[in-house]
């Protein structure tokens, strides 16, 4: 007891020196905010010349945050909400300024664009595995229709990796938490040799589920696919991943470099747990459904509501499977002072595999039948390849800072149910003998093309005003077949052909305005546009997007007060969402996408950090969306009538209005009684307002639903406290210990609504651990 009571001591009296030390230096040292290098323009630049709405987490933030992947993003981004969307495919809901990206079917393009330095990730699945090595994440809010990807109407998402240093080093990091959280990751930078340089990097990331499942044990027999025998597992939300990342370094001279690197992710997952929040059988039976009635009777669901439960049954989520592949060559040429050069060559490849019990109700059978049946479940397997080139040239002078590209994309996707296996939606009532899923084809093959110019220019009429103009031309080709197909229901095979084509430009006009050397005003119009399809048979047209914006960037008090404001108004027209097959008039299809009509959002984007003391850093973001449809496509108006609502009242499914970030950075001078150990401070809260849950048309829906008309609406916070750079023989120890949903928000995450029945996933438990890494 006296050694800890010394300890304990020992350990306040290490926290007190460090805080005074920074307040100490405080008095003597004048430090301002960083510097932020971005590439939002397709070129270096400091964030604060940029004129976009850009949200950048850097490598510091990246640690302190403890982000690896996509889905961590939405926690310190303002204006951009990620949310897990249920299944296990790795596919998240983004939402920017309104746009809810629905890229998730085949021949859907993304309507805020995901980018791995600087390549154009197609796929909307297999994005929430880890990526390693990670030194920037930048968030571009509006249409990016001139620079970036194949386009965007609401922005960009663009992931930057490190590239080597030439410098021999070790990084071992190891975390441990409960629910079993292991964590390694190890890095091995290789030294100069010659003109190469390298590094290799290694994680392995584990973790069980926090909701225990109550149907564990239950076999499935997916033979038909080639998928064999699968088991219902213990808990759910469950993930173990291994992923590898390398990059190679050939630079024989300072004007010429090539940058090649290699990810390698493989991921076993369980999706989150469902639960059940009502069931109203007089409603069923409307749709026809009394044999369902008599099913629920005989098997009451475990009511868990909009808290999340310790338990749930979801017999139907097996665990799933994520594999992602990506390689990709940069070469960069300084032609002169004036003049580069830059080409980016890959080829990326995803394959998924993921179940999901909906609602919660798990396993069900009929009175006097020994088989069982599962009602609102979904199985989904996808598998895309893509390959892409992008050239483009940079010019800067005195008069005119000029970037001009091209980009060639192509595709292959195949998704559906697995191939040789029935699509879900078709049996959602039929018991299953031996729980043998039905064979059959339920699939679309896709390839898609894409080709694009642009090129935007900045003419410096004065060194204080700039006039911007950009244009990007695009032409999108896809050409597909949907096969659907259940012999033993006398479905025979129909293969339904589609192809897409469409040219379409895109334009920006801008002016800046250096008020001073710290303080920038612009104001822009930009467009942008996602190319339309077809799903299962059923077109959808392109989505479109204009937007008006004004923002000032400034640096103020000598740099300890940084204040970016942005105010925006967008039109977007036919906008696309998918939505399950019945509401589009295909009940035979598990989900379609549509087009909703056009919609306008008014709103802004306020961030500030302000660096108060040396060492000390406080930082705050809000962003608000004023959304609302103006006009329905005629499907819509009768998918709309039909479900009981009416378009002056429609709810805006999936987009919150508000999200906001604060954040509290400490980070101590160096302690000479503790090997010069610094403490390092992290406190993060995010909010997100509530969203509507999708399939709702009315707000008068029966009070047992009450609850899951809206869901979210709350904050969650994190932390991590640390003591980096202590001194051991050659390297340096970092010790840390953090949390995640501090106050253990229990609060619904994604509702599922079927006017009968509904159910939801909830927010992540609370985890907590400890990091420590070594370094030499």
């Amino acid at each position: 007891m006296q050694k800890k009571y010394q300890n304990g001591v020992r350990l306040s009296l290490f926290l007190a020196s460090a805080m005074t030390s920074g307040l100490a230096v405080a008095q003597t040292k004048d430090v301002g905010i960083d510097e932020i290098i971005v590439t939002a323009q397709k070129r270096e630049q400091n964030l604060q010349d940029v004129p976009i709405s850009v949200a950048v987490i850097g490598q510091q933030e990246l640690t302190a945050s403890r982000i690896t992947s996509l889905q961590d993003v939405g926690a310190v981004a303002p204006g951009v909400s990620v949310r897990k969307t249920p299944g296990g495919l790795g596919a998240p809901q983004i939402v920017v300024r309104g746009v809810a990206s629905a890229g998730g079917l085949p021949g859907s393009d993304k309507s805020i664009s995901i980018n791995i330095d600087g390549v154009y990730v197609g796929a909307n699945y297999g994005l929430t595995t880890d990526l390693l090595d990670l030194v920037r994440v930048e968030a571009l809010r509006g249409p990016q229709g001139t620079l970036f990807g194949r386009n965007t109407t609401g922005g960009a998402l663009s992931f930057v990796t490190a590239d080597p240093t030439g410098e021999f080093g070790v990084r071992q990091e190891v975390s441990v938490g409960n629910f079993d959280q292991f964590r390694s990751i190890t890095h091995l930078e290789l030294p100069q040799f010659g003109a190469f340089s390298g590094y290799l990097s290694y994680m392995r990331n584990e973790r069980d589920g926090d909701i225990k499942n109550l149907d564990a044990g239950i076999v499935f027999d997916r033979s038909a696919a080639g998928l064999g025998r699968q088991i219902s597992p213990k808990t759910l939300g469950a993930n173990k991943t291994d992923a590898f990342h390398a990059a190679l370094k050939f630079e024989p001279s300072d004007r010429f470099n090539l940058v090649y690197k290699f990810d390698w992710a493989k991921a076993i997952t369980t999706a989150e747990g469902s639960g059940v929040i009502a069931y109203d059988p007089a409603v069923a039976a409307g749709f026809g459904l009394s044999a369902l009635n008599v099913a629920i009777a005989a098997n009451p669901p475990l009511f868990s509501g909009d808290r999340r439960p310790d338990a749930v049954h979801n017999a139907f989520a097996v665990p799933g499977r994520m594999k992602t592949q990506g390689h990709v060559l940069t070469a960069n040429l300084d032609i002169n002072e004036d003049l580069a050069l830059k080409s980016i060559t890959a080829y990326r490849k995803v394959d998924v595999f993921g179940t999901l019990d909906n609602i919660g109700l798990g396993q069900l059978f009929y009175p006097g039948n020994p088989d069982p049946f599962y009602f609102n479940v979904n199985q989904n397997a996808s598998r895309q390849k893509q390959w892409s080139e992008e050239l483009q040239l940079n010019y800067n002078s005195k008069l005119l800072t000029l970037t001009l590209g091209g980009l060639y994309y192509k595709e292959k996707i195949s998704t559906g149910a697995p191939d040789g296996l029935a699509g879900i939606a078709n049996f959602f009532t039929v018991p299953l003998p031996g729980n043998v899923l039905p064979a059959g084809r339920d699939i679309t093959f896709l390839t898609a093309k894409s080709a694009a110019a642009y090129g935007q220019a900045e003419v410096h009429i004065t060194p204080q005003l700039d006039i911007v103009g950009g244009i990007r031309v695009t032409r999108d080709k896809k050409d597909g077949t949907y096969y659907r197909a259940i012999p033993a229901y006398g479905i025979p095979l129909t293969a339904t052909p589609f192809t897409y084509k469409k040219t379409k430009p895109t334009y920006l006009v801008g002016v800046n305005y250096h008020v001073t050397d710290d303080i920038l005003a612009y104001a822009k119009f930009s467009t942008g546009y996602i190319s339309g399809g077809s799903v299962g048979g059923v077109a959808f047209d392109p989505e479109t997007a204009k937007s008006w914006e004004a923002g000032i960037k400034s640096d103020l008090f000598d740099r300890h007060l940084r204040l970016n404001l942005t105010g925006f108004f967008a039109k977007y027209g036919n906008l696309q969402q998918s939505v399950p097959g019945y509401l589009a008039g295909h009940p035979e299809l598990n989900l379609a996408m549509v087009n909703y009509g056009n919609a306008e959002a008014k709103g802004f984007e306020a961030e500030a950090t302000v660096v108060p003391l040396h060492g000390l850093s406080l930082s705050g973001a809000v962003s608000y969306t004023d959304f609302k449809f103006t006009k329905f496509t005629p499907l819509w108006l009768s998918t709309i009538a039909q479900f009981g609502g009416s378009p002056d009242s429609f709810p805006v499914w999936l987009r919150p209005s508000t999200t906001a970030n604060l954040a509290f950075d400490y980070e101590s001078d160096p302690n000479p009684g503790l090997g010069d150990a610094r403490l390092v401070i992290r406190f993060d809260a995010n909010y997100r307002s509530k969203v509507i849950t999708p399939g709702i048309f009315t707000t008068a829906i029966q009070p047992s639903f009450q609850s899951i008309y809206k869901t979210g609406g709350n904050w969650i916070g994190n932390a991590r406290v640390a003591l980096k750079d202590i001194t051991l023989g050659s390297g340096k120890v970092e010790v840390a210990a953090w949390a995640r949903n501090l106050l253990n928000n229990r609060g619904s995450m994604w509702g599922n609504y079927s006017y009968f029945v509904a159910g939801t996933t909830y927010e992540a438990a609370r985890t907590y651990g400890l990091d420590l890494t070594v370094s030499f």
